[in-house]
């Protein structure tokens, strides 16, 4: 069955590093599976500091580094929906930490799972579940209404 998945940079970072869930992860993305993949727009930049961090702190060589970064461009370029910001995710983002206790990262990333959520409304559509490694966000997501998983437990 396909399923359509929100995932944030801490989920979709397993795809590219090895650490806890990166199995899981990484079978419900390959092309066969053909879940929708869904990305809030800032990922770019929040998968490229989670590298460069690694490189840093010697987890990775610089040359592993631009391979995962090349291959996250030929991802994001063919593999991914990527959900757009602008000024209303930005809004419904204010709103969200008006509400909750979230940082301002994750409250895009949550606008963003909750935009998909609205677009995918007719009985076609697959089920979107929002993944994330953050308990946090995940608790605040179900609060929302979100089906979630944390891929460091499931």
């Amino acid at each position: 069955m396909v399923t359509a998945y929100f995932l944030d940079t801490s989920a979709l970072a397993k795809r590219y590093m090895v650490e806890l869930g990166t199995d899981w992860i990484q079978s419900i993305t390959t092309a066969p599976t053909q879940n929708p993949l869904f990305l809030c727009q800032l990922t770019w930049v929040e998968l490229h500091s989670a590298i460069a961090r690694r490189q840093r702190e010697q987890d990775l060589t610089p040359s592993q580094a631009e391979q995962l970064l090349t291959t996250f461009q030929q991802h994001w370029d063919s593999q991914y929906y990527i959900v757009r910001t602008d000024e209303s995710l930005i809004q419904l983002a204010a709103n969200l930490v008006k509400q909750h206790p979230l940082r301002a990262y994750d409250a895009i990333q949550l606008a963003s799972a909750l935009t998909v959520r609205d677009e995918l409304t007719t009985s076609d559509d697959p089920p979107l579940i929002c993944l994330s490694a953050d308990d946090r966000l995940l608790a605040i997501a179900q609060l929302e209404g979100l089906s979630t998983l944390n891929p460091n437990r499931d």
